[in-house]
C-alpha cells in the first residue's frame, strides 16, 4: 500500500467545486481503494469506490479531477488498469476497462491454457482481509496477463519467480482441476492457514512433491487449493523471503 495525491472534486457527500480550481488535492491509501472507473459525460472523470475507515463502515464514491484511468494506475503499483469482462456471473456487453487494487485479489488463475484470461476471488471489504467464501468478494474476470505484472503482487505467492502451478481446488467437497496446471495463479498470503507437503494425498490421488493450501474460510467449502510445488520452492515464491 503506499499514500498518493490527487486533486478531488467531492469526496462521499462533501462537494470542493466551491473552492479554488473546483477541487482539493488530498492524500488518498492505495489499499482503501477498491475499484475505480470513468464517469460518463462530455468530459469523463475517474471515480473511485473508496473506504474512508475513520468516517464510515460503507465505502464512498470519490470523484477525482483526473480524466484517464491511466493516471490513477501512475498512483500506485498496486493500482491497475485491467479489461473487466465479467464480475459475479454477469458478462458485459462490451468490456469494461476498470481500475483493480491488486493487493486485493485473493486467488486469481487463468481460464484456460493461453486464453490471457484471468478469474478472481476479488476482496471488496472494508478491512481488506475477507475470506474467499465470505460474502464480500466479487468474482471477476479480466482480459489481462498477470504474468507480465506478477512483481506488483508483493502480498502474494506466485509474485516471485513464476505463477504457481495451480493444479486443484476443493469445491463443496470435490476435487476440481484448475484449467490450466502451469505458471497460471496466484494466492494472497493473508489467506493461508497451513501448507503441507504430501507425497499420498488422500483426497486427490497419488502426487509426488506437491503441497496443500488450507485458506482461511468460513466453511463454505473452498478452503483447500493443491500446487505442484514444494513448501520450500513456495517460500521462495513469496517476497518476504526475497528483494523486488
Amino acid at each position: 500500500m503506499n499514500l498518493f495525491s490527487l486533486g478531488v472534486t467531492k469526496y462521499g457527500n462533501r462537494d470542493f467545486t466551491g473552492e479554488t480550481a473546483g477541487k482539493r488535492e488530498m492524500g488518498l491509501n492505495s489499499e482503501a481503494v477498491v475499484y475505480g472507473w470513468l464517469s460518463d459525460g462530455a468530459v469523463p472523470k475517474v471515480h473511485l469506490l473508496y473506504y474512508d475507515r475513520a468516517q464510515s463502515a460503507s465505502p464512498i464514491v470519490v470523484e477525482t479531477d483526473e480524466t484517464a484511468l491511466s493516471a490513477i494506475d501512475g498512483y500506485s503499483n498496486q493500482l491497475e488498469q485491467m479489461t473487466v469482462n465479467a464480475k459475479n456471473g454477469v458478462t458485459y456487453t462490451t468490456a469494461t476497462e476498470m481500475i483493480v487494487n491488486l493487493d486485493r485479489f485473493i486467488l486469481a488463475y487463468e481460464d484456460g491454457a493461453g486464453s490471457e484470461k484471468f478469474a478472481i476471488w476479488y476482496d471488496k471489504s472494508r478491512t481488506n482481509k475477507a475470506q474467499i467464501d465470505s460474502s464480500h468478494v466479487d468474482f471477476v474476470e479480466v482480459a489481462e496477463l498477470l504474468g507480465s505484472i506478477k512483481t506488483q503482487f508483493i502480498m502474494h505467492l506466485g509474485g516471485k519467480g513464476s505463477l504457481l502451478d495451480l493444479e486443484q481446488i476443493n469445491v463443496n467437497g470435490r476435487i476440481v482441476d484448475f484449467p490450466d496446471q502451469t505458471a497460471s495463479g496466484l494466492i494472497r498470503n493473508v489467506n493461508i492457514s497451513t501448507v503441507e507437503e504430501d507425497s499420498n494425498d488422500s483426497i486427490g490421488g497419488t502426487t509426488s512433491s506437491k503441497s496443500h493450501i488450507t485458506m482461511s474460510g468460513l466453511g463454505q467449502g473452498w478452503q483447500r487449493v493443491i500446487v505442484n510445488h514444494t513448501l520450500t520452492a513456495l517460500v521462495g515464491k513469496n517476497e518476504i523471503a526475497l528483494t523486488t
